[in-house]
């Protein structure tokens, strides 16, 4: 290879590292201004829609005594408590914007003996410029 073919894959290669930077930096800017929200449903009904914020402990009680304790801070939401028997929901842990790519259900938390599904979602709208 001469050193103009060096020269020349070397800028192919500033100019692709330049590309992913500038989408990263793009891409956190929209994260930032976009406004979390938690969204709850139990047996396919719409129960809570709130936005992430200062600390709350919300407990959804069903008319057949199943119950689950939800934890919701500025960061995110989990399950903290739930009657089910086998408990994976509570084992699921916090769903953050940080994490979701990383989670198996991603933004979800899914209580399936009592039929409540969290989801963490985003507004893109709100503040964005």
């Amino acid at each position: 290879m001469s050193k103009r073919d060096g020269a020349i894959v070397g800028i192919i290669l500033l100019l692709a590292l330049l590309i992913w930077g500038v989408n990263q930096l793009t891409q956190s800017s929209r994260q930032s201004t976009a406004l979390l929200w938690v969204d709850v449903t139990v047996s396919g009904e719409a129960y809570l829609h709130i936005p992430l914020g200062e600390p709350h402990e919300f407990l959804i009680e069903q008319t057949d005594k199943r119950r689950n304790v939800l934890e919701i801070d500025s960061e995110g939401v989990l399950m903290a408590e739930s009657s089910c028997p086998d408990q994976l929901c509570v084992h699921q842990g916090k769903v953050t914007a940080g994490n979701i790519d990383n989670r198996p259900l991603g933004a979800l938390i899914i209580c399936l003996p009592n039929q409540v599904v969290v989801e963490l979602t985003a507004d893109e709208g709100v503040g964005a410029p």
